[in-house]
């Protein structure tokens, strides 16, 4: 019995040799010091034919993120929508479905005082009025040094941009197709355009996504923590039953209500932007995008959100979500990574 546990803790050491080498190796290959910028300008003068086989061949094949700069330069949206009064005259009353968190943080783990236990935690949801919506973040804008007792946030990860009328009115100011993405994806369109509305106060936890993802900024600044998909072993994912948030707007009371029904979801319960929260062999590079720049963020990859509104108090962008190819070697090798790391 004893031989047969020492044998078992050498082979569980080779196995975590292994994992940090493909980490660093991983790292290595990609230069993971600072994101890569490709500028459609400066670097391409403008040759759409040459960008897609250079942004196809060196990133999207090789799973690995970048910015780019002088894309979409010809969108209205960059010098329309900086302007509040513009986008309160175009959705004015309409209805739109906004989150709302004590903390900015939706689809979190946070701990639940009531039960004493950690939960995942969905935010509450609602809809309200635009022109109300807008209010709230110029008041929450004029008094930074507070803080907000509720975090609003417009976000769907649905298409919510093109399939919500409300949002019909700015369709013109920005590409709802992408002719040059569809060809580098092989796809006839995106899977969803998003959009995404709010202020400082909002962060997302870390996370991945079964997208391709081409996020583009149009006010403010996006703070991105990524981390590879090789650095999964390390991550310490954890199950967590699930709740939501619930506000009283009169009482202005939070509380979370536990979802006994729901299944169990597994999660990450540790903040990549700070280092003393990082679990060991995980580097989180951090890239800030900024107006007018698009980050191409590969399928797979972990990333932690974090934002800063511009100077009129708001931060506004629109990312494509194409569909991952789940036939292709990177989601292949990832599905055996993770079975691996079960074992």
């Amino acid at each position: 019995m004893y031989k047969e546990v020492i044998c078992l803790y050498n082979k569980q050491k080779k196995m975590q040799k292994v994992f940090e080498e493909l980490s660093e190796n991983y790292r290595s290959f990609i230069h993971s010091q600072e994101c890569p910028v490709l500028d459609f300008e400066e670097d391409f003068n403008g040759n759409m034919e040459e960008f897609q086989f250079y942004f196809l061949q060196h990133h999207v094949s090789q799973n690995k993120p970048v910015i780019i700069r002088n894309m979409i330069n010809h969108w209205p949206a960059l010098s329309k929508w900086k302007d509040n009064t513009y986008l309160l005259e175009r959705l004015q009353d309409k209805q739109v479905n906004c989150t709302i968190t004590p903390n900015g943080r939706a689809d979190c783990v946070t701990y639940d005082p009531s039960t004493k236990e950690k939960l995942f935690v969905k935010p509450f949801e609602t809809q309200i009025a635009f022109s109300d919506l807008q209010q709230i973040w110029s008041t929450q804008h004029s008094t930074p040094t507070s803080q907000p007792e509720a975090i609003y946030y417009l976000q769907e990860q649905n298409g919510n941009f093109c399939n919500q009328s409300v949002f019909e009115p700015l369709w013109k100011d920005v590409d709802l197709k992408l002719p040059w993405a569809n060809r580098v994806f092989n796809q006839e369109a995106p899977d969803a355009i998003n959009n995404w509305m709010g202020n400082q106060h909002k962060v997302s936890s870390l996370h991945k996504d079964f997208y391709e993802n081409l996020y583009a900024v149009v006010r403010g600044t996006k703070t991105f923590y990524l981390l590879p998909p090789t650095d999964l072993p390390f991550m310490k994912y954890q199950s967590f039953a699930q709740g939501h948030w619930n506000y009283d707007a009169k009482t202005k009371e939070w509380k979370i209500e536990k979802e006994s029904q729901s299944e169990h979801i597994p999660w990450l319960d540790w903040d990549a932007s700070r280092e003393d929260d990082v679990p060991k062999h995980c580097n989180p590079l951090r890239i800030d995008v900024h107006e007018s720049e698009i980050l191409y963020l590969p399928s797979l990859w972990f990333h932690q959100v974090h934002q800063q509104e511009d100077s009129n108090g708001l931060l506004v962008a629109i990312n494509y979500w194409f569909d991952m190819n789940f036939a292709s070697f990177h989601s292949i090798y990832f599905q055996f990574l993770q079975s691996l790391n079960q074992v």
